[in-house]
């Protein structure tokens, strides 16, 4: 029916390719039909680019829908999901885009599959350490322990890490149905429970990733935090650095990543890292900025209450509670100003 379209404008707000993944989820989910003109209008390079397209092909291949428009470059596209189905899929971005992203976008729908469907298992290729999306270390040690307090179950494995520009990353990633779903309270952070320092490189000499680690144990040190430290090599088609810092509250968690590039010394890449988990304690947050982003979507589907505080309100969080609203009846309140400190709270419509 005509009232189930949902027409968006993909140049509000932060007008970047989370619009188009946060509506592609909750279409597969609702069953609503959905349109956007203008994709990623506030982008350099507008319309779809290769990881933005692979989002948009599987949603169509686990719903299968029907879409038009879905062309790189394309600023407009109707996608019309009939029915989820669990199963084992296979999919391919050919550049270094963030499989990281891909997998967010079918993640909750794929859960929403009837128990009897069983688990679906994905293979996901493409970047797995990118900048601006969360890579594979966020994802297995920080965002997946968040949405099992939720109800949604999944893990993980690296097969081979991508970087830019080669990518050629390989991901397999198993999705089980959810459970009951629970909400989230997470105003007070707590005492911190554990801080690990993870320190990678791929074909490139491993002294590169102990140094990361001597210079992250230097800046943490000079603030009283004495983490636990890994180093590893992994394998990839390309050459990269890679840097993670978790840690975990009683009442939240944080995750702040940096990655190398030609030029940029691994103390560099180290220090940036560190000082982001060292200006998020200074504030009262309970989870990082990109958590408090990527909680919105699961947290709107619970039907009761939920309530955390993050170190910054950003254009993300404001345009994805819009893009919510515009599927669900549900009441998004942000407690804050843009780029400061805040709350998000999310219930249902009364």
């Amino acid at each position: 029916m005509n009232e189930d379209i949902v027409t968006l404008d993909g140049g509000e707000g932060e007008g970047g390719g989370q619009i188009l993944r946060t509506a592609l989820s909750l279409s597969l989910i609702t069953g609503k039909r959905l349109r956007i003109v203008n994709i990623r209008a506030k982008r350099p390079n507008p319309g779809l680019r290769a990881q933005h397209l692979e989002c948009v092909q599987a949603a169509q291949k686990i719903s299968d829908a029907q879409v038009e428009g879905a062309a790189l470059g394309s600023k407009e596209i109707s996608f019309f999901p009939r029915t989820l189905s669990a199963g084992n899929y296979n999919f391919e971005i050919r550049t270094a885009g963030a499989t990281s992203l891909l997998f967010q976008t079918i993640l909750i729908p794929l859960a929403f599959c009837p128990p009897e469907a069983g688990e679906s298992a994905l293979t996901l290729k493409g970047g797995t350490h990118a900048l601006w999306a969360p890579t594979f270390d966020y994802l297995s040690r920080h965002f997946r322990d968040f949405l099992a307090k939720v109800g949604f179950s999944f893990d993980v494995t690296l097969l081979r890490a991508g970087f830019y520009p080669e990518g050629g990353g390989e991901i397999l990633a198993k999705i089980r149905p959810k459970s009951a779903l629970q909400p989230l309270s997470l105003t007070s952070r707590g005492d911190l429970k554990s801080l690990e320092v993870i320190s990678s490189v791929a074909n490139l000499p491993l002294s590169i990733a102990e140094r990361q680690n001597k210079k992250t144990s230097e800046v943490l040190s000079r603030e009283g935090f004495k983490p636990s430290f890994s180093v590893s090599e992994l394998s990839a088609v390309g050459k990269g650095t890679h840097i993670a810092v978790v840690a975990r509250f009683d009442g939240g968690g944080c995750c702040y990543t940096a990655l190398g590039e030609r030029g940029k010394p691994a103390e560099k890449v180290a220090e940036e890292a560190a000082q982001k988990f060292i200006n998020f304690v200074k504030t009262p947050a309970t989870v990082d900025r990109y958590l408090a982003d990527q909680l919105m979507l699961p947290l709107s589907l619970v039907g009761s209450k939920s309530e955390y505080t993050t170190e910054c309100i950003t254009d993300h969080i404001i345009t994805n509670a819009r893009t919510i609203k515009t599927f669900l009846s549900v009441k998004i309140e942000l407690k804050g100003e843009r780029d400061t400190f805040g709350t998000v709270a999310i219930s249902p419509e009364s």
